[in-house]
């Protein structure tokens, strides 16, 4: 059977008014981990621990933002480890130019040694303007890669690879063996807009992009939904039930 786990920033407004409650709900829900995006709850590491284990979650990943990374990385690294979190990823850059591309996949391939050394596996999670092309001819997702050094693993948000009219298949295939992590985030377009439904209904096969992720070394699925709050754990139920019924 396929676990799935959730990025926390898809519950982000529910999170901040009761970190423990909206937990134990998105546990209920059945979900089978969860992807942090800052928020510890106030908690320790061991506190957090402690409470996860409670309510029958893995702490699969952690977003830690690229100057937390260089900056702040002994208080993440402390609590991550308590809750035996076994992945950080780098989630956003605002670069534009391929010399930009270039001198993150720099810093990123830093941050990746220092994750080893401490027992973590590092990954970088794409938006979509890493997927225009350079003033080169190149995506600038894989100029930011081929600085990263091998430890640089990805983390595709199918999502954001789809918003900018890049094709899904071809870049997993592309990275294959780098791929430990996928964010399943659903596509659509309502009136020539762009936007994120729930994974239930919107242009992404996810039987296909599933399959052929774990064919090529895909552990770990995380779903993300974006929203105003209103929303957050409805649509997180309703992106659960959905999974489970998808046949990959």
């Amino acid at each position: 059977m396929n676990k799935f786990n959730l990025q926390l920033y898809s519950v982000k407004h529910t999170l901040d008014d009761d970190f423990e409650g909206t937990l134990r709900a998105i546990s209920d829900m059945g979900y089978d981990g969860v992807e942090f995006a800052g928020n510890y709850g106030g908690l320790t590491g061991a506190e957090l621990n402690e409470f996860l284990e409670s309510v029958g979650l893995t702490a699969v990943s952690a977003h830690i933002s690229l100057e937390e990374l260089e900056n702040n990385f002994d208080y993440h690294k402390d609590i991550l480890k308590a809750c035996n979190c076994q992945y950080i990823v780098c989630p956003w850059s605002d670069i534009k130019t391929a010399a930009e591309a270039q001198s993150l996949g720099k810093r990123l391939e830093a941050i990746s040694e220092k994750c080893a050394m401490n027992g973590f596996l590092f990954g970088y999670h794409n938006h979509a303007h890493e997927f225009q092309k350079s003033e080169n001819g190149d995506y600038l997702f894989d100029i930011i890669m081929d600085n990263a050094g091998p430890l640089t693993l990805c983390q595709f948000d199918v999502y954001w690879i789809r918003y900018a009219d890049a094709d899904i298949d071809e870049m997993i295939r592309k990275y294959a063996g780098r791929i430990n992590l996928m964010h399943l985030k659903q596509f659509d377009i309502k009136d020539g807009e762009k936007y994120n439904s729930t994974i239930d209904k919107g242009l992404i096969n996810f039987a296909e992009v599933m399959r052929t992720a774990k064919m090529l070394g895909t552990e770990h699925f995380i779903i993300e939904q974006e929203g105003d709050g209103s929303q957050e754990l409805a649509d997180a139920r309703t992106n659960i039930v959905f999974a489970r019924t998808i046949k990959a």
